[in-house]
């Protein structure tokens, strides 16, 4: 893992070392060195003749620690200059310290363009009324880093200036770089808080924060909204940069309103969130539509489009009153959500099991998934896994698994009222119309469409489920096809039959899918089994993206070619073909020359050339430990066979392994009699090379 953020070149470090393990706002001249003194000495690089060593101007101040453990009597100096404190160091707070102060705070007038850097530095169990940490710097450009540490178990009150946030809160020009940090067990108690760990943006700034988290735990912290991580860029702010969350953890976060785990409200630019995990984290009741376990991305009334991606995330347990894994807000028709490479799996909402688009009708957006799996969500009312409601926006789902979601109401896969296609898309195993409270018929046990358009091309929707008196096994409303499409029954919607369409009616067709299964790649998937009609059943002239400029799907959603055989395979898998199995030969010793015949008297006889092969027909090395001579047929007395010795002559030429020369130094091998080499195939040593054609 790399941290990104961009470091300053010093030619040397200026070293301060705190020697002292408790620390006060007294200077005292002693040969003492507290972490307050410290900071002062570094914020005005002089010597306070305080015990420290001074601050420079020239290189980087580095505060390091001679002592394990430092308590704080009050908060630490506002820091002006840029800075490094690096432990380890465990600092805590005393009873005396000031509940209104900070532990860490940047002044107003900290000089542009440096950073104040705090690592492997770590914080348990204060109690304060504002962050922890508080960054402000106007609009001036400035970075925060922090490396490694643990910031556990810290509750802000919410009793001073600043509720938001209990680690951390920055708002301004600031570039916050986050590497390996554990935030857990965090709690911002104000009825209105947000970010129960991290807070980032200010309505009073004209400036946002711009966030990189590379890797790190962010675990059990609660607020009134967003469990874990506010970002709210401020309404007209400029945007810093691309706002990055890599592989990192989110799990049993949990707030009262909206996110449970992360909230991201962009005015301008783009977010992106990569190989992170969001597990069991628990957004707020059935009584705001922004409420959702895992992620809310939200474009906050901007007039130009924002971006949003999550790809390699995965999403297990969340849950919410409105959506339970990702619900995406969109405000105007080019704001985006990519999802790629990701997975959903046991997440439980009101609607929208995994995925709510847009519960604030009326705002047009675009949302992409891709090579993605739905699996085994559930939702109270509609879109076991999917629930897009609204026609303005557009929804295009591509090489993506639906399977084993459920729906209270409609829709066990997928609900949409959205401008919606399917291409190579599988949905099977999904149910709608269990357990559903006001008692209407369910509809739709793979998909329902209620409003706007339904394409589906080179999709398998099959073997899905609906309860005793609900409508559409597999489909419910007006659906259209592209072609290619593996329907196993339409009893239930108004399916417009497309080119080489396989379309069951009762009984429904079978579309012989696997179980859901790790068959290769990031994601789980169903293989078609030997058999099946899915298999070279997509267009001959190949497979597409659906895009408005369409282009040729050249993988299947593990990343394998496409296609595999005569045409691209319906559904999400493309089926690589058996290969077939390899013809065994059995292992054999054969004389590449005829046995030779002795000149009488002769000491030496002729060499005879010997091939092994195995049992793939390849010639391999060999070492031939158990040769027997014998001379047939002679008048007078055999060779002593004993004296006989198997010289192994390294000669490779051609189809011709090495020739074993046989010599004796006696000379009774009678003349006019062949020599026979004979062989013994269980004594051959195949790990002492021979000769290797």
């Amino acid at each position: 893992m790399l941290f990104v953020a961009a470091m300053p070149v010093f030619a040397t470090e200026n070293i301060i070392t705190v020697n002292l393990a408790t620390s006060s706002n007294a200077t005292v001249d002693d040969s003492f060195c507290t972490l307050h003194e410290a900071i002062k000495a570094a914020n005005a690089n002089t010597n306070n003749a305080d015990g420290c060593a001074a601050g420079s101007a020239l290189d980087e101040d580095v505060i390091e620690f001679s002592v394990a453990t430092v308590e704080l009597t009050a908060g630490l100096p506002n820091i002006k200059d840029g800075l490094t404190i690096r432990g380890p160091i465990a600092l805590s707070l005393a009873p005396a310290f000031p509940a209104a102060d900070f532990v860490f705070s940047t002044a107003p007038n900290f000089d542009p363009g440096e950073r104040l850097v705090l690592d492997n530095v770590s914080i348990d169990g204060a109690t304060i009324q504002n962050p922890l940490i508080y960054v402000d710097n106007d609009n001036d450009p400035m970075a925060l880093d922090i490396v490694g540490g643990t910031y556990t178990n810290n509750t802000n009150t919410g009793a001073g200036a600043i509720d938001n946030g209990t680690v951390l809160n920055a708002v301004g020009n600031v570039e916050v770089n986050l590497l390996d940090v554990t935030m857990s067990g965090n709690e911002a108690m104000a009825t209105g808080s947000f970010g129960g760990a991290i807070a980032l943006g200010d309505n009073g700034a004209v400036m946002t924060p711009t966030l990189n988290i590379q890797g790190g735990v962010y675990s059990g912290n609660k607020a009134a909204f967003e469990g874990a991580l506010d970002l709210t860029e401020v309404p007209n702010s400029l945007s810093a940069g691309e706002h990055v969350i890599n592989g990192a953890l989110f799990q049993d976060n949990e707030a009262s309103n909206e996110g449970g785990a992360v909230y991201i409200g962009l005015w301008s630019g783009s977010a992106r969130i990569t190989n992170t995990r969001f597990i069991d984290n628990t957004g707020g009741p059935n009584n705001s539509v922004y409420n959702v376990g895992g992620v809310l991305f939200q474009a906050r009334l901007n007039t130009s489009p924002v971006s949003f991606s999550c790809v390699g995330c995965v999403f297990i347990g969340n849950n919410s009153g409105t959506s339970a894994a990702i619900l995406y807000v969109p405000t105007v028709g080019d704001d985006s959500l990519v999802i790629d490479q990701s997975s959903f799996d046991a997440n439980n909402a009101a609607a929208g099991g995994a995925l709510s688009i847009d519960a604030v009708i009326g705002s047009p957006g675009q949302a992409l998934i891709s090579n993605s799996t739905f699996a085994n969500n559930y939702s109270d009312n509609d879109g076991g896994a999917i629930y897009c409601p609204d026609e303005a926006h557009d929804l295009r789902i591509v090489n993506s698994t639906i399977s084993g979601n459920t729906a209270g109401r409609h829709g066990g896969g997928l609900s949409s009222g959205c401008e919606t296609s399917l291409n190579n898309v599988t949905i099977t195993n999904n149910t709608a119309g269990v357990g559903n409270m006001d008692n209407t018929t369910g509809r739709g046990g793979g998909v329902r469409r209620n409003g706007g358009t339904l394409s589906v091309q080179n999709s398998v929707i099959a073997g899905n489920n609906i309860g005793m008196n609900d409508e559409g096994a597999d489909c419910f409303g007006n659906i259209t096809s592209a072609g290619y499409n593996f329907i196993g029954t339409n009893l239930g919607c108004n399916y417009t039959t497309g080119t080489d369409d396989i379309v069951g009616g009762a009984p429904s067709a079978d579309p012989l899918l696997g179980p859901l299964a790790s068959n290769g790649g990031t994601t789980q998937t169903h293989l078609p089994q030997s058999g099946s009609l899915l298999i070279d059943g997509g267009n001959p002239a190949g497979c597409e993206n659906g895009a408005v400029v369409p282009a040729e799907l050249l993988v299947d959603q593990r990343g394998e070619t496409r296609p595999q055989g005569a045409a691209c395979d319906i559904g999400a898998v493309e089926e690589q073909p058996i290969p077939a199995s390899p013809v065994m030969k059995t292992d054999s010793l054969t004389l590449t020359s005829a046995p030779t015949t002795a000149v009488p008297g002769a000491t030496d006889v002729p060499m005879v050339g010997i091939k092994y092969t195995n049992n793939n027909g390849n010639m391999e090395a060999v070492t031939l430990t158990h040769v027997t001579v014998s001379a047939a047929g002679s008048p007078n007395a055999s060779p002593d066979i004993s004296a006989i010795s198997v010289i192994h002559d390294v000669l490779c030429d051609g189809d011709v392994t090495g020739d074993p020369l046989l010599s004796s130094g006696l000379d009774n091998f009678a003349g006019g009699n062949p020599v026979t080499v004979d062989i013994d195939d269980q004594n051959i040593d195949y790990n002492d090379p021979f000769c290797v054609i």
